[in-house]
């Protein structure tokens, strides 16, 4: 994919620099391209930089998490932020429900691989909290991550780490 890039970066260049040369003259190309391309190919390489995924190691992980606002915002969101809250350990997941005032405990295991992302331990679901009686799903931005389940009340749940 970088080859493609630098390829087509070449093929734009050489193209530019022919119509300038057209138009203001040979000289004054050179020079204008000399500047344009290297601060261009910064400006790209920052861009892709910063729109990476975060890498995340197992202390990213383990924490205190709670119900993201943002992705749908409103008084629902907001019960469900004030009423449920989600705790990785590293050996269990904690899912402490304030509306029934009860805490559920989970075994977790982690993932062999790049990232470290994890599983429930026993497969048996009717054991669960409906907040995560399914598996999580890992979505990584920039400079955070999220883990979002699939509730059977509430439909997809995110979390964000605090």
């Amino acid at each position: 994919m970088i080859i493609f890039g630098l390829i087509l970066l070449g093929i734009v260049w050489s193209f530019t620099t022919l119509l300038t040369a057209i138009f203001v003259g040979f000289r004054k190309a050179i020079s204008w391209n000399a500047i344009a391309y290297p601060f261009l190919i910064i400006c790209l390489s920052l861009i892709g930089w910063i729109n990476s995924p975060t890498k995340l190691d197992r202390d990213d992980v383990i924490g205190h998490y709670v119900i993201d606002r943002d992705h749908y915002p409103g008084s629902n969101a907001d019960w469900q932020h004030n009423h449920y809250t989600l705790e990785i350990t590293g050996k269990e997941v904690i899912v402490r429900d304030y509306h029934l005032n009860q805490v559920w405990r989970h075994d977790m295991e982690w993932f062999t691989g790049p990232d470290y992302r994890w599983r429930f331990k026993n497969s048996d679901y009717t054991k669960r909290h409906h907040l995560v009686l399914n598996g999580p799903s890992l979505y990584r931005r920039s400079f955070s991550h999220s883990y979002v389940f699939k509730s059977s009340h509430y439909g997809n749940v995110f979390f964000v780490k605090r």
